[in-house]
């Protein structure tokens, strides 16, 4: 984003999810996650990323995710980029989608390579880890797409692998009305987010978005599925804020990117 390179939202939040389960919690539900700044990745060095569960008598199981520079000491500030609950075990697996009648609904073909195209002149360039969209159909409020992984992707130890959740958001970007090309669509908080299918390679995707009243954004539901329809994944209660992409390219220097991102 603006010239640099990012963790996406995605990706922290399988963070969360991951500690979680190392924790014994069976099927985490990541609830209520919040991204509180940028996890930018240098283009020397490394960062030190640690998540950090805490049991509370208010809120029950708390998630912080904070890094640090590698080549720091120990002791050196760390960063918080996102805070998250984890929400009680034993919640159904919602029911299948009906995937024929969701492309009736989804008649509208929208080509994908235009859509990254435009996204990259805004300031969101994709590498082509996550440039996933294989097919994308838009429909009134909603939109179907087709997300994969790159050939070779290792997909073992993940929930949902980051680069195929984060192409799954790729398609509220046709779902919603607003047509406005001098405007992007950002992520900064999820609802809840829940794999019941870990290892997906591919998946078919349905997006439903609602617009914010009063506010400049949206927030949309994204549920990831088979080719059966059977639930793998979904994010509810996903909120975007809309962006400018013209003040997103101004802001394209490294001491820029943390007061754009605080914007959303």
């Amino acid at each position: 984003m603006a010239g640099r390179v990012l963790v996406p939202g995605a990706g922290l939040a399988e963070l969360v999810r991951a500690a979680a389960a190392q924790m014994g919690k069976g099927t985490p539900q990541v609830e209520g996650l919040v991204l509180q700044a940028p996890l930018v990745l240098a283009e020397a060095g490394a960062q030190r990323v640690q998540v950090v569960l805490e049991e509370t008598s208010e809120e029950g199981l708390k998630a912080s995710v904070y890094s640090q520079p590698s080549a720091g000491a120990a002791a050196a500030k760390w960063t918080l980029h996102a805070t998250a609950r984890i929400g009680k075990q034993g919640v159904a697996v919602p029911r299948a989608l009906d995937l024929a009648a969701l492309q009736k609904r989804c008649h509208e073909s929208i080509a994908v390579g235009p859509l990254y195209a435009r996204l990259a002149d805004g300031g969101l360039a994709y590498g082509p880890a996550f440039q996933g969209l294989r097919s994308l159909r838009k429909g009134t409020g909603e939109a179907l797409a087709e997300v994969a992984l790159e050939s070779g992707t290792k997909v073992d130890g993940y929930g949902v692998h980051p680069a195929l959740l984060d192409s799954a958001f790729h398609a509220i970007a046709v779902a919603t009305e607003s047509e406005a090309p001098e405007e992007l669509l950002l992520p900064f908080e999820m609802g809840r987010f829940a794999v019941y299918q870990e290892g997906a390679e591919t998946a078919w995707v349905h997006v439903r978005v609602e617009a914010r009243e009063g506010e400049r954004g949206l927030s949309a539901d994204v549920t990831l599925v088979d080719a059966s329809g059977g639930v793998v994944a979904e994010v509810l209660g996903l909120r975007l804020q809309r962006a400018n992409r013209e003040a997103l390219k101004r802001n394209e220097s490294p001491g820029q990117t943390d007061s754009f991102y605080r914007l959303i």
